[in-house]
């Protein structure tokens, strides 16, 4: 999954999100792996930079040849989602369930002024706040950032498969004629 920055379709922009989702066929298992987006790596056929750069410079393929050069992972298929298209998915699930702390919820009541967001163990962020949720980078770490990250993905899968298949196959039309 590689969510990029895009806010205008025909600009070129970079990988805020770079998750790799592995299924484990054995155990029936979903392992989610975030990619550092400020990872100095080798970019095939450009100079070293940050990973993020990568999509920028080549978009969703440059990005999965980067990552497969610099970590030996093989990647199948990929799914490139911007802002928009994420906050259409959240809504479209009617919210998702996440715990959000109080330090959280005050940076993006204080930084973001999304004045509904409240701490909790089910808070249910709208697309955009669930978008804002997963960009907080400058309260602690971009490791924490990704962990959020993972937590809505998490939550979003778990959402789905709850979620009536044609109400799926409806929000699925809906982002891919956007």
């Amino acid at each position: 999954l590689i969510g990029v920055d895009r806010r205008n379709e025909d600009e070129n922009s970079r990988s805020d999100t770079m998750l790799l989702l592995s299924i484990n066929t054995e155990t029936k298992k979903i392992l989610l792996t975030s990619f550092m987006r400020d990872s100095y790596v080798h970019i095939p056929g450009h100079k070293d930079a940050k990973l993020n750069a990568a999509c920028t410079w080549g978009g969703a393929q440059l990005v999965m040849d980067t990552i497969e050069y610099n970590f030996n992972i093989k990647i199948d298929n990929y799914m490139l989602i911007d802002f928009a298209i994420f906050e259409s998915v959240v809504d479209g699930l009617d919210g998702i369930e996440v715990e959000v702390t109080e330090k959280e919820a005050k940076y993006m009541r204080d930084a973001v002024h999304l004045s509904d967001i409240a701490a909790g163990e089910s808070v249910e962020p709208d697309g955009e706040e669930a978008l804002w949720y997963c960009r907080i980078r400058k309260l602690d770490s971009d490791f924490m950032r990704t962990k959020r990250q993972r937590k809505v993905m998490t939550a979003i899968i778990d959402k789905c498969t709850k979620t009536n298949p044609l109400k799926m196959y409806e929000i699925l039309s809906s982002v891919i004629d956007e």
